[in-house]
């Protein structure tokens, strides 16, 4: 798959298995057909390189990290942003949804990991420094 003009450090397979979602230097993420290699959307929501790449466990819905310090909630199927969060300070390396799909845990240059409700309006927040991480046995 060379569907990317630049290097590629993230990937996620759907729950179903038969779609991948590539995150890209090139600041787009792409979503692939797993059987046939065949592009099926292109993604161009992010300024900066794409680091983490995750999908919902329904499938529909992918997130997106980047060193822009923006994390983007994206309806796999029509490309529109769900919503845009911005309360990371540093780039943004993790992102992964819980496993009912109701919460999104991200991660950050900025020290912190951050659990954001994605089923609530407006979005919960709750944010972790990484000193309470490590007090708590987390290896930051």
């Amino acid at each position: 798959m060379t569907h990317h003009t630049r290097s590629v450090p993230s990937v996620a397979f759907a729950p179903d298995g038969r779609t991948l979602a590539t995150g890209s230097c090139d600041s787009t993420v792409c979503v692939v057909d797993v059987a046939t290699g065949a592009v099926l959307q292109t993604f161009r929501h992010h300024t900066r390189w794409v680091t983490s790449v995750a999908f919902a466990p329904d499938g529909r819905t992918l997130a997106t990290g980047s060193v822009d310090k923006t994390v983007c909630v994206v309806d796999v199927g029509t490309g529109a942003v769900l919503d845009t969060l911005t309360h990371h300070t540093g780039v943004v390396l993790a992102v992964a949804f819980s496993p009912d799909g109701r919460a999104l845990a991200t991660g950050s240059c900025d020290n912190t990991a951050c659990i954001v409700g994605v089923a609530t309006e407006p979005p919960s927040l709750k944010r972790f420094a990484a000193e309470w991480l490590v007090k708590h046995g987390v290896e930051v």
